[in-house]
C-alpha cells in the first residue's frame, strides 16, 4: 500500500478530505431540496424522513463516484511493464497502483459520514437499520484490512466496488412510499 514515505500523509488526507465532502454534499442537498428543487413533497416530509431521504441521495453520489473511480482506474492503470494490464500480467495485478487505493479511501470516507449519519443523527432502532450499522462495520473493517494486505486486494476491493451500482436502483425506490410502491415505475425498478 505504500510505496513512498509520503503515501501515508496522502492516504490520509483523501480519507478525511472525503469524509468531509460528503457532509458538505449533504448539506447541500439538503439546501437544494428545501430550497430549489421538490421542495412541496421535502417540506412535507417529517425531520427524519428528511434525514432518510438526503442519505440516500448523498448515498447515490458516493456509488455513482465510486463507480466512475473504479471505471477510470481500470482504464488508466500504472504498470510497471509498457503495454501490460492486470488482466494479462500477474506482475501488474500484484502491483500497488495509489489510484486504487485512493478510491478506496473515497469509498471508507462515504462509509464513514453514512455511518455517522446513520447511527448518531437518523438513529433508527428497527432490524433493517441495524443490519446497515453492522454492514458499515463490516464494510470499513474488511476494506481496511484489504487495504493493510495490499498487492491484489486493492484491487480486488475495487472491483468489488462496482456492485455499488445496484445500490442506485434500490435507493431509488426506497423514495416511494408503501401506498405508490406498486405504481409502474417502481415496480419496474
Amino acid at each position: 500500500m505504500f510505496t513512498k514515505e509520503s503515501d501515508l500523509q496522502t492516504y490520509l488526507i483523501v480519507y478525511l478530505a472525503s469524509i468531509v465532502a460528503f457532509f458538505i454534499i449533504n448539506y447541500f442537498l439538503r439546501f437544494l431540496f428545501s430550497t430549489c428543487v421538490n421542495t412541496n413533497v421535502f417540506d412535507k416530509k417529517s425531520v427524519k424522513e428528511r434525514m432518510r431521504y438526503l442519505e440516500k441521495w448523498t448515498s447515490n453520489v458516493h456509488h455513482v463516484l465510486i463507480v466512475y473511480l473504479t471505471y477510470y482506474n481500470f482504464k488508466n492503470q500504472d504498470c510497471e511493464i509498457e503495454g501490460e494490464s492486470f488482466f494479462s500480467n500477474d506482475v501488474c495485478m500484484l502491483q500497488v497502483d495509489s489510484k486504487f487505493v485512493m478510491a478506496e479511501l473515497v469509498y471508507l470516507g462515504y462509509m464513514t459520514e453514512n455511518f455517522i449519519e446513520l447511527k448518531f443523527w437518523i438513529n433508527d432502532q428497527d432490524p433493517t437499520a441495524k443490519q446497515m450499522i453492522w454492514h458499515h462495520y463490516l464494510v470499513l473493517f474488511g476494506i481496511a484490512c484489504g487495504l493493510h494486505g495490499g498487492y491484489a486486494t486493492i484491487l480486488v476491493a475495487n472491483l468489488a466496488s462496482l456492485c455499488e451500482i445496484s445500490a442506485i436502483f434500490l435507493n431509488y425506490r426506497s423514495f416511494f412510499t408503501k401506498e405508490e410502491q406498486n405504481l409502474p415505475i417502481p415496480s419496474l425498478n
